[in-house]
Protein backbone atom coordinates (compact mmCIF):
# COMPACT_ATOMS: atom_id res chain seq x y z
CA UNK A 1 0.00 0.00 0.00
CA UNK A 2 1.15 3.50 -0.75
CA UNK A 3 2.15 2.96 -4.36
CA UNK A 4 -0.75 5.00 -5.74
CA UNK A 5 -0.07 7.97 -3.44
CA UNK A 6 3.68 7.82 -4.11
CA UNK A 7 3.10 7.66 -7.87
CA UNK A 8 0.65 10.55 -7.96
CA UNK A 9 2.86 12.71 -5.73
CA UNK A 10 5.97 11.97 -7.79
CA UNK A 11 4.27 12.75 -11.10
CA UNK A 12 2.57 15.86 -9.74
CA UNK A 13 5.63 17.35 -8.07
CA UNK A 14 8.07 16.36 -10.78
CA UNK A 15 6.31 15.82 -14.13
CA UNK A 16 9.53 14.55 -15.77
CA UNK A 17 9.93 11.68 -13.29
CA UNK A 18 9.52 8.18 -14.73
CA UNK A 19 7.51 5.61 -12.80
CA UNK A 20 8.35 1.97 -13.45
CA UNK A 21 6.50 -1.06 -12.16
CA UNK A 22 8.69 -4.04 -11.28
CA UNK A 23 6.52 -7.12 -10.86
CA UNK A 24 5.92 -10.65 -12.02
CA UNK A 25 3.61 -11.09 -15.00
CA UNK A 26 0.99 -12.81 -12.85
CA UNK A 27 0.43 -9.51 -11.02
CA UNK A 28 -1.03 -8.00 -14.20
CA UNK A 29 -4.78 -7.72 -13.68
CA UNK A 30 -7.47 -8.24 -16.24
CA UNK A 31 -8.66 -5.24 -18.22
CA UNK A 32 -11.08 -2.80 -16.68
CA UNK A 33 -11.36 -0.02 -14.16
CA UNK A 34 -9.47 -0.51 -10.90
CA UNK A 35 -12.78 -0.40 -9.01
CA UNK A 36 -13.96 -3.50 -10.88
CA UNK A 37 -11.21 -5.62 -9.30
CA UNK A 38 -11.49 -7.26 -5.91
CA UNK A 39 -9.29 -5.89 -3.15
CA UNK A 40 -7.31 -8.43 -1.15
CA UNK A 41 -8.19 -7.65 2.44
CA UNK A 42 -6.71 -9.66 5.27
CA UNK A 43 -7.44 -9.99 8.98
CA UNK A 44 -6.94 -6.88 11.09
CA UNK A 45 -5.30 -8.88 13.90
CA UNK A 46 -2.25 -9.25 11.68
CA UNK A 47 -1.70 -5.53 12.30
CA UNK A 48 -3.34 -4.87 15.66
CA UNK A 49 -1.58 -7.67 17.55
CA UNK A 50 1.60 -5.57 17.37
CA UNK A 51 -0.16 -2.85 19.39
CA UNK A 52 -0.40 -5.16 22.40
CA UNK A 53 -3.22 -6.23 24.64
CA UNK A 54 -3.20 -2.98 26.66
CA UNK A 55 -4.13 -0.90 23.62
CA UNK A 56 -6.92 -3.28 22.64
CA UNK A 57 -8.34 -3.38 26.22
CA UNK A 58 -8.03 0.40 26.67
CA UNK A 59 -9.66 1.35 23.37
CA UNK A 60 -12.73 3.33 24.38
CA UNK A 61 -14.51 3.24 21.06
CA UNK A 62 -13.60 -0.05 19.35
CA UNK A 63 -16.59 0.14 16.97
CA UNK A 64 -15.42 3.55 15.69
CA UNK A 65 -11.88 2.37 14.96
CA UNK A 66 -11.65 0.82 11.52
CA UNK A 67 -8.48 -1.12 10.84
CA UNK A 68 -8.02 -2.34 7.28
CA UNK A 69 -5.26 -4.72 6.23
CA UNK A 70 -5.11 -4.35 2.45
CA UNK A 71 -2.08 -5.94 0.77
CA UNK A 72 -2.29 -4.47 -2.71
CA UNK A 73 -3.73 -1.42 -4.39
CA UNK A 74 -4.29 -0.62 -8.04
CA UNK A 75 -2.29 2.05 -9.83
CA UNK A 76 -3.99 3.15 -13.07
CA UNK A 77 -1.84 2.79 -16.20
CA UNK A 78 -2.02 6.54 -16.87
CA UNK A 79 0.48 7.04 -14.01
CA UNK A 80 2.94 4.36 -15.21
CA UNK A 81 5.73 4.92 -17.74
CA UNK A 82 7.03 1.38 -18.05
CA UNK A 83 6.93 -2.16 -16.73
CA UNK A 84 9.68 -4.63 -15.93
CA UNK A 85 8.90 -8.32 -15.43
CA UNK A 86 10.62 -11.66 -15.65
CA UNK A 87 10.01 -11.34 -19.41
CA UNK A 88 11.99 -8.10 -19.55
CA UNK A 89 10.81 -4.56 -20.29
CA UNK A 90 7.13 -4.32 -21.23
CA UNK A 91 5.31 -1.42 -22.83
CA UNK A 92 1.66 -0.60 -22.17
CA UNK A 93 0.51 -2.63 -25.19
CA UNK A 94 2.43 -5.70 -23.96
CA UNK A 95 0.81 -5.35 -20.55
CA UNK A 96 -2.62 -5.12 -22.19
CA UNK A 97 -1.86 -8.20 -24.30
CA UNK A 98 -0.84 -10.17 -21.20
CA UNK A 99 -3.94 -8.95 -19.39
CA UNK A 100 -6.25 -10.06 -22.21
CA UNK A 101 -4.44 -13.40 -22.59
CA UNK A 102 -4.68 -14.13 -18.85
CA UNK A 103 -8.37 -13.21 -18.79
CA UNK A 104 -9.08 -15.49 -21.75
CA UNK A 105 -7.20 -18.42 -20.16
CA UNK A 106 -8.99 -17.85 -16.85
CA UNK A 107 -12.38 -17.89 -18.54
CA UNK A 108 -11.49 -21.04 -20.53
CA UNK A 109 -10.28 -22.88 -17.44
CA UNK A 110 -12.89 -21.76 -14.93
CA UNK A 111 -16.00 -20.96 -17.01
CA UNK A 112 -17.83 -24.02 -15.70
CA UNK A 113 -17.43 -22.66 -12.14
CA UNK A 114 -18.57 -19.07 -12.67
CA UNK A 115 -20.01 -16.71 -15.23
CA UNK A 116 -17.37 -15.03 -17.45
CA UNK A 117 -16.54 -11.34 -16.97
CA UNK A 118 -18.37 -8.86 -19.13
Amino acid sequence: MGSLAATICAKTLSPNVKVLVVAERDKIAGPGDMHEHATEENGRMEITKAWGEKFIRDARYPDEIVVRNVYFEWVPAKWIDGYISESGILDKQSVMDISLWATKREEELFSKFYAPRK
